[in-house]
């Protein structure tokens, strides 16, 4: 699941420039269960 998760994180970076830090962000960050 954090595999695919990575992917889409990856590819929505690409596509928004702006926003792409916050995508990171939340994927290095560990998700709270």
């Amino acid at each position: 699941m954090l595999s695919s998760r990575k992917s889409t994180t990856f590819s929505q970076s690409t596509a928004s420039p702006m926003r792409p830090r916050l995508l990171l962000s939340k994927a290095c960050e560990p998700t709270p269960t």
